[in-house]
């Protein structure tokens, strides 16, 4: 939670260079997906780029198709390719919720724009004066950007819409997220190749080196405990068998066969059309 989307993103492209030993120079582009972009780093894929040491002259773009931002940016690399345009990408996501930003709305904005222009005493008086405790009251972007503003609903009322059309029960629901849960740890060793240590600021003494979302002894019973949060009464979604709210990234090395064969690197898999 205290290291920003663009920080975890370097991460993450820094560890994919370091990995896999590829000359950053031969990189056509980066692609990077993020879905709450920070107001401090505009178009993080460049961002996280430069912050990486790939080279300037190396272009990077960031894409944003909501929780399909980081397939996405596997995607346009193919679709790059296919069409002649590059063969070396380096595409990922990344992501830090727990830093979206809380906002004031429009009209305590011009406010304290109004205040900002004030030059005498009396006119600051004047602008503080038509503050009102309202106007101090943060809009939560996390609740608005997980929310639809066409069919005005949130992303949990349509787990629930979704649940009911499909048929899916409380009791499928959480046997479904105890077994993620399990299946999580049991593949810890090898999810642990995948994984390189980030350091937390300000002192970075402290270090993350794997997810902390899954838990080992969940069950069907604590499971079971838990109130539906959109739906009080019928409802299926709780705080168990729902995604997290959480922070991370990832990046990967994209590139045409001919370009793995003549660099040696051996795929872990293979994008066809």
């Amino acid at each position: 939670a205290d290291v920003s989307a663009d920080e975890l993103g370097r991460v993450a492209v820094q560890a994919v260079i370091g990995k896999t030993g590829i000359d950053p120079g031969i990189i056509d582009e980066v692609i990077i997906g993020c879905v709450g972009q920070p107001a401090d780093a505009a178009n993080i894929g460049r961002v996280v780029s430069l912050r990486a040491g790939i080279p300037r002259h190396v272009p990077a773009i960031t894409v944003h198709r909501n929780c399909a931002s980081g397939c996405e940016s596997i995607t346009q690399a193919f679709e790059k390719m296919a069409a002649g345009v590059g063969e070396v990408f380096v595409v990922g996501g990344t992501e830090s919720m727990s830093r979206y930003p809380l906002l004031f709305a429009p009209r305590a904005a011009r406010k304290f724009a109004q205040l900002a222009k004030a030059r005498t005493i009396s006119q600051r008086i004047r602008a503080m004066a038509r503050f009102r405790a309202s106007d101090f009251k943060p809009q939560i972007s996390l609740r608005m950007g997980l929310s639809d503003p066409v069919s005005d609903m949130n992303m949990g009322e349509t787990s629930e819409l979704i649940a009911r059309e499909s048929s899916i029960t409380r009791e499928a629901a959480d046997q479904f997220a105890e077994e993620s849960h399990h299946k999580a740890f049991a593949a810890r060793e090898r999810l642990a190749e995948e994984i390189t240590p980030v350091f937390v600021p300000p002192e970075y003494r402290d270090v993350v080196t794997e997810d902390v979302g899954p838990r080992e002894q969940q069950s069907m019973e604590a499971l079971g405990k838990l109130k539906p949060v959109f739906d009080r009464r019928n409802g299926v979604v709780t705080a168990g068998n729902a995604s997290q709210i959480t922070d991370g990234a990832a990046a990967l090395l994209v590139m045409s066969e001919r370009k793995a064969d003549e660099l040696g690197l051996e795929p872990l898999g293979i994008l066809s059309g």
